[in-house]
């Protein structure tokens, strides 16, 4: 198991007993890994909040991490590996797809080809689904989808940040930083489930042992349209 840190960015390595450092300070905060090929690469930005610095990616090799990529942006928020090939979602203030090509240059970006440039404000999060490639906003609550040659807006509905995706039985989820449930069972036309409940903030899910978690930041509890929140001491897992 792997973990990455911020300030400094650091990625750990859990030995069964304890956490240890396998890497250098890589950047300012390590925003997302993923396993391709066999090898954990590392997506991290140098600046505080993605606004400044510079984007890269990093790959371990078992040894030694090395940098595939660099000048990507100002912070790389996002990796997935989508059709057998790696991709890399970049913000804020530019919401960009990359394609791993290992050996190529885009406009001086080292490894890295872009395949998606539109005017919303970042790729936060990047999810394979029905055959796509999710991309959702990292400033409002905006959601488009990757099919390999071509990117398309689904869905723009109003602010905040889509942090993260699930799929659970016939739908696809995405939860939404101000507080909002979205999902869709076709792959496209997206529709508000559970809205802004308890105050807070929604920030992941996961799906374990056939029942979906939803990860949120304050300490509320209730029941909304038959899912239970409880409670921890790091906020609240919400259950279907």
């Amino acid at each position: 198991m792997y973990v990455g840190g911020h300030n400094p960015g650091v990625v750990y390595r859990y030995s069964g007993s304890e956490w240890e450092p396998i890497s250098p300070v890589l950047g300012y905060a390590v925003m997302d890994m993923v396993v391709y090929n066999g090898r954990l690469y590392a997506a991290v930005t140098t600046g505080f909040g993605g606004y400044s610095g510079v984007e890269r990616v990093y790959m371990y090799g078992g040894k030694s991490w090395t940098l595939v990529g660099n000048g990507l942006d100002r912070g790389v928020l996002s990796l997935a590996v989508y059709n057998g090939e790696l991709y890399a979602g970049t913000g804020r203030g530019a919401f960009r797809v990359y394609k791993y090509t290992p050996g190529t240059s885009n406009v001086g970006i080292m490894n890295w080809t872009r395949v998606v440039d539109y005017p919303w404000d970042g790729a936060r999060e990047l999810f394979v689904s029905r055959g796509f490639l999710l991309i959702g906003d990292s400033l409002y609550d905006r959601i488009g989808l990757w099919d390999g040659r071509r990117f398309y807006a689904d869905m723009h509905a109003g602010g905040s940040c889509i942090y993260d995706f699930a799929e659970f039985g016939e739908y696809v989820y995405a939860v939404a930083y101000a507080g909002v449930l979205y999902r869709f069972r076709d792959g496209i036309r997206w529709g508000r489930f559970l809205g802004y409940c308890w105050g807070g903030n929604m920030w992941s899910l996961a799906v374990y042992r056939g029942r979906l978690f939803m990860g949120y930041n304050n300490g509320g509890r209730g029941t909304v349209l038959g899912i239970r929140a409880v409670c921890l001491s790091l906020g609240c897992l919400i259950r279907f």
